[in-house]
Order: structure tokens, then sequence, then C-alpha cells
């Protein structure tokens, strides 16, 4: 477990695969006697944020807009104009 991503964004198990294909290059090295264990998680710890922290910072914004009155309710005002499909691609 790295991190959690709120449940709209639907992607929490593509997540955990994408982690493991994120991981394998440093674990394939430790596992050759390439690299220390220390710096073999280091390196994939690094490559998972790389990858998801773009992702988990929009998922965090949008959370508390869609579980709360306040959010929600300038969601559905400005539900005309905003670009659902951009917001999308930052969380998938």
């Amino acid at each position: 477990h790295a991190a959690i991503i709120p449940p709209f964004t639907g992607n929490g198990m593509s997540m955990a695969f994408q982690s493991a294909l994120a991981s394998a290059p440093a674990l394939i090295r430790w596992a050759r006697g390439e690299l220390a264990w220390s710096a073999a998680r280091a390196a994939a710890v690094q490559d998972i944020k790389s990858r998801f922290t773009p992702r988990l910072r929009w998922a965090g914004r949008l959370h508390p807009l869609l579980l709360t009155p306040v959010g929600h309710a300038c969601l559905t005002t400005l539900a005309p104009v905003l670009p659902f499909s951009w917001l999308f691609r930052r969380v998938h």
C-alpha cells in the first residue's frame, strides 16, 4: 500500500497494478544482486510517487467538492462550464 485514492476516481485496482509495474525494475535489480534492498525500495517508492503524485493531488482537491454541501453546490452551479474530460484525465 503506497496511497489510497478517493473512490470516485474508480481506478484504485488499476493503480495497484501500475504500482507493481513501476516497482518491477528496481525489484528485478535487487533480485539480481545489483541493488541493496534499501536502494531498491527507495527507487520503487520514487517511481511510484512520480507516477501517482499528480493524480492523487487532483483527486484530493476534487474529493471535498463532491462530499460537502458547499462543494456540491459549487459543482452543480459550475457544471455547465467545467472541463469534465480534462478533469477526468487528471485523476485517471
